[in-house]
């Protein structure tokens, strides 16, 4: 007989989900007692992400830093690019599959490689 275990994982993932909370909720308090809330604002919503990582906001900057080899450009776009996979994963498992992947805005109309890094990712589930 097979039993599914669901409570355990479920348990599992929400004692993930707490410390994951409470480490955002220390990080936001401590940047409180050190700044200003309108800096905060700013470093969350303008100086977060590729800029964070690597000092470039500009998708072109940071692929030709990947090209000259430099180690924050190349963390910057594999975190980049892992992030896609990660909503296109879960989206994909939650709605038990998909007919079509389509990108849009900049990975859609600029950005060949973005596409073809993620693609690749997810060949695992049948995207090619």
């Amino acid at each position: 007989m097979y039993i599914k275990n669901d409570s355990i994982n479920n348990f599992n993932i929400s004692i993930f989900s707490c410390l994951l909370i409470k480490f955002v909720i220390n990080s936001i308090m401590f940047l409180c007692e050190k700044t200003f809330i309108n800096d905060i604002n700013t470093i969350i919503n303008k100086s977060s992400g590729l800029l964070g990582i690597c000092g470039k906001s500009d998708m072109r900057d940071c692929r030709a830093g990947q090209a000259e080899n430099d180690k924050e450009c190349i963390l910057a776009l594999q975190m980049y690019v892992d992030r896609i996979v990660s909503y296109i994963a879960r989206y994909y498992f939650e709605l038990e599959g998909c007919d079509a992947l389509v990108f849009t805005a900049g990975v859609g109309e600029n950005n060949s490689a973005t596409r073809k890094e993620v693609v690749d990712k997810l060949k695992f589930l049948g995207v090619t």
